[in-house]
């Protein structure tokens, strides 16, 4: 599984900016890609220096990490006067400005339920949404599951959460975009936690995964042919498409 993480970056935007939103609707605008859209918006906005959206991003971050929302909202509202002077008022990036600012009360009434447990620690951080999808995938292949992972601050403060795993022998799916998708899995043990300087296996996971990391940044055109090796369904990476307005 691959994610491009300034990609899965924007992507957390839209989880946490737009979701609140459009909930209960939110799996109907999942299904037209309306996530991927405005992710891929930002993305390229963000990777070519686009400074209005670097500094959305930024602020984006800042907020996730202190759950300051008036003081985003604020700093939003002074990106909004400043980049209407330079772009027009039906930019997309002004329109996701404006939309954040006109729904600021639902947007915060969900960060405030962030701000006192765990999860909302780590919530930009990518070790426990990755770890999930690949055990819902491996247990389409096998019944019980045994892991074990690096040793991972965001995995062992969520331990409790993997532990609801254990003896889940019940198989659950939902229907997304046209295919149905596994939501959980059955561990066989709690997750283990080890050191990869004294695990083998750790080590060898670690070696494959850099490899790969490398090859893709010398030439992003192998991302084809790794294809058929990753859980490329599952992975988060940009793609041109997702912006067509023709499709």
């Amino acid at each position: 599984m691959i994610h491009d993480k300034p990609y899965a970056l924007c992507c957390k935007f839209f989880e946490y900016t737009f979701e609140p939103v459009i909930y209960p609707n939110s799996k109907l605008f999942y299904e037209m890609k309306f996530n991927n859209f405005i992710a891929t918006i930002l993305y390229w906005g963000y990777i070519t220096d686009d400074k209005i959206i670097v500094k959305i991003i930024s602020e984006f971050q800042t907020f996730m990490k202190n759950k300051d929302f008036k003081s985003f909202k604020n700093k939003l509202q002074n990106l909004f006067n400043f980049s209407l002077k330079h772009k027009s008022e039906k930019d997309p990036i002004n329109q996701i400005i404006h939309f954040i600012i006109s729904n600021s009360d639902k947007i915060n009434s969900e960060i405030v339920k962030l701000k006192d447990n765990s999860i909302g620690k780590w919530i930009l951080e990518l070790t426990n949404t990755s770890l999930f999808r690949i055990l819902c995938y491996w247990s389409e292949k096998y019944d019980n599951l045994k892991v074990y992972c690096d040793i991972s601050k965001p995995i062992k403060e969520n331990i409790e959460f993997w532990n609801l795993f254990i003896k889940k022998k019940d198989k659950r799916y939902i229907d997304f975009r046209e295919e149905k998708r596994k939501i959980n899995f059955n561990l066989s043990h709690p997750v283990e936690l080890l050191n990869s300087r004294s695990s083998y296996g750790i080590q060898t996971a670690d070696t494959i995964a850099s490899f790969i990391e490398q090859r893709l940044k010398l030439n992003e055109n192998d991302i084809k042919q790794f294809q058929n090796m990753i859980i490329i369904s599952d992975s988060v990476l940009p793609l041109e498409e997702d912006i067509d307005l023709t499709q």
